[in-house]
């Protein structure tokens, strides 16, 4: 198979699975959700939601009131904003 037939190919499948994604996530704007936070800087705290896999699957950022937090814990953070692969909160 040609090599422009197969970046073809991944092109579309890949539009298609951030079409999947994004819908997905945009259902979660609005709803509390439980969090872990795997790292904290001087901006904001990173997390994953439940069944999400670090540095693989997509995070929920925390921009405001983060202070306090630290790597491990589990807190519940309402989702203001959903992206194609992540969400913040």
């Amino acid at each position: 198979m040609p090599d422009e037939v197969k970046q073809d190919r991944w092109q579309r499948f890949m539009a298609a699975q951030q079409r999947i994604s994004a819908a997905k996530l945009a259902a979660k704007v609005g709803r509390r959700l439980e969090v872990i936070v795997d790292e904290v800087e001087a901006d904001g705290a990173t997390c994953r939601i439940r069944g999400d896999a670090p540095k693989i699957d997509g995070c929920l950022f925390i921009d405001e009131g983060f202070e306090g937090l630290a790597p491990g814990d589990i807190v519940a953070v309402e989702v203001g904003e959903a992206g194609e692969y992540d969400l913040w909160g």
